[in-house]
């Protein structure tokens, strides 16, 4: 029989203790990415009910009865979001310049913008409608109505700022690509433009002038709000996460180990 005792093997329990630092880091990281998905879950949420109360709103703008041009420039000086409110214009045509604003409302055309002297003295730009581009050419645009008219129509409160991707306004080819309201009233009336109106009203109805003339765009709600997708995706993200990181943990040589 032999003296020598053997070492017992701890091997096996260094192994358990230098696979702790690395299971927390992975726990860690897994409850990190879970909370990451879940806020932006929740975040999308929140996006959802201001969008459907944005849809809501703006339907309801759409139903309303019509008020006057000084009704709404009120409400525009205390905060109020007035657009595509109905609304009513008495006046005439100014007779300035026809202005073409570029659109694809009914495929690419222009959106002829001619300005309206209000009988309260306000210059409003008026969108009267849709003209389909010609190959390139000018369109000819039968002009307005002349003499006292009264208008209805949506008010629309433009950004007042070019986008991002928006080609720039040229005034000395009657182009323009977003809404410059001074400078479109500069453009069609110069220095009589006086005080302008920071909204433009949008025809509504029939053709003004004739079967030829722009035919007006009616307003639709078309704000999209995919929000609930987006939430579920998030969630369905963040409850995947977990299942693998829990089967990760479990299927590890040490029962723990990732």
């Amino acid at each position: 029989m032999s003296g020598v005792v053997e070492a017992p093997q701890r091997a096996p329990r260094r192994r358990a203790i230098s696979a702790l630092p690395r299971t927390l880091s992975f726990v860690a990281a897994a409850t990190l990415g879970v909370v990451m998905l879940c806020t932006l879950g929740v975040w999308q949420l929140e996006r959802l009910q201001w969008k459907t109360a944005l849809i809501a709103e703006r339907r309801a703008g759409l139903a309303a009865a019509p008020v006057g041009l000084s009704t709404v420039l009120s409400e525009i000086g205390t905060g109020q979001t007035v657009d595509y409110r109905p609304v009513t214009l008495a006046g005439r045509f100014a007779g300035g310049k026809d202005l073409r604003l570029y659109s694809t409302a009914y495929g690419p055309g222009w959106e002829i913008v001619s300005p309206f002297l209000t009988n309260d003295g306000a210059l409003v730009m008026v969108d009267r409608g849709f003209l389909p581009d010609r190959s390139g050419r000018d369109v000819a645009v039968p002009a307005p109505p002349p003499g006292p008219l009264l208008l209805s129509g949506f008010a629309r409160q433009p950004a007042g700022k070019k986008a991002a991707f928006a080609p720039a306004n040229d005034a000395s080819r009657n182009r323009w690509f977003w809404w410059d309201l001074p400078a479109m009233a500069a453009a069609s009336v110069g220095e009589a433009a006086g005080q302008v109106a920071p909204v433009f009203v949008q025809l509504a109805g029939t053709p003004l002038g004739g079967s030829d003339a722009p035919r007006p765009i009616v307003p639709v709600v078309a704000i999209p709000n995919n929000h609930l997708s987006y939430a579920l995706t998030w969630f369905g993200l963040a409850a995947a996460l977990a299942i693998m990181a829990v089967l990760a943990l479990r299927e590890s040589p040490d029962g723990g180990r990732a």
